[in-house]
């Protein structure tokens, strides 16, 4: 084992949990025990903020320490690619630390490392890199670990529910083939496996609480019966939020689909409709695809 007297970091990230979603914070609903206890025996930061509160300019300040205006993102923009000389987890790196990731990133290119010595990547839908490539797992490593487990046609996506919306439907499968059960587990085996001759710095991140709202059905179960308070709400919020429906579309996945497509028979290899790779650009096994203008979300 090692001599080194450093610490071992566990960096735990959520995504879109409300600061007073917490037992320990006086919520009357929100059940949090292992939260409470880190509070409790830790230190809270009550009055910590994010300068540009969504996903990329947030995760930029993370990983770096600059405000918005020097990571150049001060607001949602995934088109973009990250840069950046000096990161938390490139640090910790040199410094001696085995270095991990497990989890969302939501960085561009996606499987940028950002500095770690290893990323286990589930960024979550992905609608730019579902509608631009077959292989979806050259972007992501959760949904190549579903279909293993029960076939190529299971999906991150089918309970059904959308990306960013307030529909809400129980996790089809089982619990432990959750997204959040997926990070928990993996994280566990990096513990396992790990260099134990360093310390490590382990970043488990966790897209959830970010929609899509589909809770394994015993968690679920827990709150369907108790009344919720209404939430906290700014006096700008009717003004300054968009108008759109309660849930966001279902992005086309072209791995799927060209799963699919390979089911079928044509005269030049075994099947009977245009092979995926030579299909016009903006069309399906079915026809034309939705314009991406009607499908387009933020994260």
């Amino acid at each position: 084992m090692s001599n080194d007297s450093r610490p071992n970091l566990l960096f735990i990230c959520v995504d879109q949990w409300r600061a007073d979603a917490l037992s320990f914070a006086g919520h009357p609903v929100a059940e949090t025990p292992h939260l409470d206890r880190l509070a409790h025996e830790g230190i809270n930061f009550t009055q910590a903020y994010a300068a540009t509160p969504t996903c990329v300019p947030a995760r930029a300040t993370i990983f770096t320490g600059l405000s918005p205006r020097h990571t150049g993102f001060v607001g949602y923009n995934d088109h973009i690619d990250w840069r950046y000389d000096v990161t938390l987890p490139g640090l910790l790196a040199d410094a001696g630390y085995h270095t991990q990731c497990v989890g969302k990133m939501h960085t561009s290119p996606a499987r940028n490392l950002m500095g770690f010595h290893n990323v286990i990547l589930h960024d979550g839908y992905l609608h730019r890199e579902r509608s631009k490539r077959d292989d979806y797992g050259l972007v992501d490593d959760y949904t190549p670990w579903l279909r293993e487990r029960l076939g190529p046609q299971a999906d991150y996506i089918d309970t059904g529910v959308g990306c960013n919306g307030y529909a809400a439907r129980p996790w089809l499968y089982d619990e432990m083939l959750h997204p959040i059960s997926w990070v928990t587990s993996q994280s566990i085996d990096f513990l396992h496996r790990r260099d134990p001759t360093k310390p490590f710095f382990l970043m488990m991140s966790y897209h959830r609480p970010h929609p899509p709202l589909d809770p394994p059905q015993s968690f679920l179960d827990r709150y369907l019966a108790k009344a919720l308070p209404d939430p906290v709400m700014g006096d700008w919020s009717p003004d300054a939020l968009p108008v759109r429906g309660l849930d966001s579309p279902v992005p086309e996945d072209w791995a799927l689909l060209a799963h699919k497509w390979k089911e079928m028979h044509c005269p030049c290899a075994g099947w009977t409709a245009p092979c995926p790779r030579t299909r016009p650009s903006g069309t399906t096994p079915d026809g034309p695809t939705t314009p991406r203008s009607a499908t387009s979300t933020t994260a």
